[in-house]
């Protein structure tokens, strides 16, 4: 799970994460009660924090012991002034229940692996490897499709196999050969209703990875589904813009309380985002002439709030 937070090389792990995990905390509230005194703590240390933080094997038992969920959740999250170390504790806690999901998953795969009757598989032909291996044969896209469509997050999902786990998990029904002995299914009388429904919300959750694999497209293809009359009042926006904040979309406060490092950050970012989708070359030709203004007008304001002046609210 440490791909999920790059953050700072954090150290070696020690050898015990409960005392780990309780030196982290204490650290944490540390620096918390530097910033709630008014003297806001350097970012470096609170992402070295962090990055041990994600580093260490935690369970939601014992991030309930600790109160380091509670304390990333309130004092960090929430409550810190930097969008920096704000978008940092989110991934910090994204990471953490994403393990405690995984964990999860492979106790309920586990409890259901040791619960099963003793001579089911070689009464019934071995139906639980047969749905495992029915499974490894389906493209990873219907799977990840299939476990979208039941709520259940693929993110932390590396190989086919954690897919297949998930999925097993989720509690897909076993598709194992016609009358075996050792299934011992209760007939239901919702029986083809629940498979209707599972049906609808494969292809719900099918129509959904096709939107998410639209959105991340080539910005030139995204210009073009928007439609050109749509992509030219954008346009016009920006050229109209009484201001530098306006053009980049953003406002004079949300940019001059910020630390003069992540407005420059924060302007880069959001000028970058804007040129994909104006960049004349990416654009039919009726709107090249005007993407051009917008292009030119987007670079002088990504220029003038970058200069001290404006950025540093001088």
């Amino acid at each position: 799970h440490r791909s999920c937070l790059p953050l700072h090389s954090p150290p070696p792990m020690a050898a015990d994460p409960e005392s780990e995990l309780a030196e982290c905390c204490r650290e944490l509230r540390a620096l918390a009660a530097t910033t709630a005194s008014g003297t806001p703590a350097e970012a470096g240390p609170v992402l070295v924090l962090f990055g041990r933080l994600a580093a260490l094997p935690v369970s939601r038992p014992l991030l309930l012991a600790s109160g380091a969920g509670k304390e990333v959740n309130r004092a960090w999250l929430r409550a810190h002034p930097s969008i920096a170390i704000r978008e940092q504790s989110r991934r910090l806690v994204r990471c953490w229940r994403q393990l405690i999901e995984m964990q999860a998953a492979g106790a309920a795969a586990a409890s259901g692996a040791s619960g099963a009757e003793p001579g089911a598989d070689e009464a019934g032909g071995g139906g639980g490897g047969s749905d495992d291996e029915d499974l490894m044969q389906r493209p990873v896209s219907e799977l990840k499709a299939r476990l979208t469509s039941l709520g259940v997050g693929t993110s932390r999902c590396v190989e086919k196999a954690d897919l297949v786990a998930l999925l097993r998990s989720a509690g897909v029904p076993e598709r194992g050969p016609a009358g075996a002995a050792g299934a011992k299914r209760r007939p239901s009388l919702l029986g083809a209703s629940a498979r209707r429904t599972a049906s609808a919300r494969l292809s719900m959750g099918r129509r959904s990875v096709l939107r998410n694999l639209h959105c991340t497209k080539k910005p030139q293809q995204a210009g073009a589904a928007m439609g050109q009359k749509q992509l030219e009042a954008q346009l016009k926006m920006v050229l109209r813009a009484a201001d530098d904040f306006t053009a980049l979309g953003l406002t004079r406060r949300e940019v001059e309380t910020l630390p003069s490092a992540e407005r420059a950050a924060l302007v880069r970012k959001r000028w970058r985002a804007l040129t994909l989708q104006a960049h004349p070359d990416k654009l039919p030709a009726s709107l090249k002439p005007l993407a051009a203004k917008a292009f030119r007008r987007l670079a002088a304001a990504r220029d003038g709030l970058l200069r001290g002046a404006a950025v540093g609210g001088a």
